[in-house]
């Protein structure tokens, strides 16, 4: 039996870990370990991982420095398991979920496999996903890849890490995409990645609203896919194409009469224009 290891970047939040914890008690497939990187400062999760550790096979590292990236790279350090995955602490996993990917994995010969997410109040995804099995390439990764749907063989991460530079909690405010960075990573070295709409984890919608939280969100994260773009030199008419999505939001907005929604979507625009074009501005030492 395949043995995974669950890596979970953590900051600020309790409630939400103990339903991960819940879901991961519940799982049919049983040969996994979970390692919390906790980037918090005090020892808040302490009391929330006490009742499972004699439960479930639990890693528990203090992580002074931000960033889930970064956490997730510490996390891979030590993982034991054959398969590396990278729940987000807010996520929940289907019962069945790790079971479901062991045979995806055994039954073929991919470096790894993505899957998609739902939330579980049926009220939005996190992102707009394929609904057809596909092999991931460059063009279709961000109809393929969330960073908390990603599984990998661990001997393909041998001299692979994310890039500290992206995702959330970064100090250069290049708050996403680190995850297709990281397959585009594997890809370039000429392994192969399918993605599985079928299988799913549990994610909440991050954007139910338009409020100012969102909006900032909208922006960090623009800045994020601006400067992925721009360091992975995908071709102009790509990136007109991404840039294209928002213009498409900011217009809905617009004739809808929206004043959030339009917020949300220019804000988008501004932070995709401003990552490709200033992407180096943004970098940190």
């Amino acid at each position: 039996m395949k043995k995974f290891s669950l890596i979970v970047a953590t900051l600020n939040r309790t409630q939400e870990v103990n339903y991960l914890l819940e879901s991961l008690i519940n799982q049919s497939y049983k040969n996994f370990e979970l390692i919390i990187v906790d980037q918090n400062t005090d020892n808040r999760l302490d009391s929330v991982l006490l009742p499972y550790l004699k439960i479930l096979d639990v890693v528990h590292i203090k992580c002074e420095s931000k960033g889930a990236s970064h956490a997730r790279n510490k996390g891979i350090e030590i993982a034991m398991g054959e398969i590396i995955t990278f729940p987000d602490d807010d996520c929940e996993y289907p019962h069945d979920l790790l079971s479901k990917v062991c045979d995806e994995l055994d039954g073929n010969n991919f470096s790894g496999i993505s899957i998609s997410s739902h939330d579980k109040n049926g009220e939005g995804k996190i992102a707009r996903l394929s609904k057809k099995r596909t092999i991931i390439h460059k063009f279709n990764l961000y109809k393929t890849c969330i960073e908390a749907g990603i599984f990998i063989r661990r001997v393909c991460l041998d001299d692979v890490r994310f890039d500290e530079q992206l995702g959330v909690g970064s100090p250069t405010m290049l708050w996403s995409d680190e995850g297709p960075d990281l397959l585009l990573k594997l890809i370039n070295q000429g392994q192969r990645f399918l993605f599985i709409p079928e299988l799913f984890i549990y994610h909440p919608d991050p954007v139910k609203l338009y409020d100012e939280k969102s909006i900032v969100r909208s922006y960090r994260y623009g800045c994020g896919r601006g400067a992925y773009l721009r360091k992975n030199k995908y071709p102009i008419w790509f990136v007109f194409y991404v840039w294209s999505l928002y213009v498409a939001g900011i217009l809905i907005a617009i004739f809808q009469f929206n004043s959030g929604k339009f917020q949300y979507f220019f804000q988008g625009l501004k932070g995709r224009i401003k990552g490709y074009i200033f992407r180096n501005n943004f970098l940190k030492d």
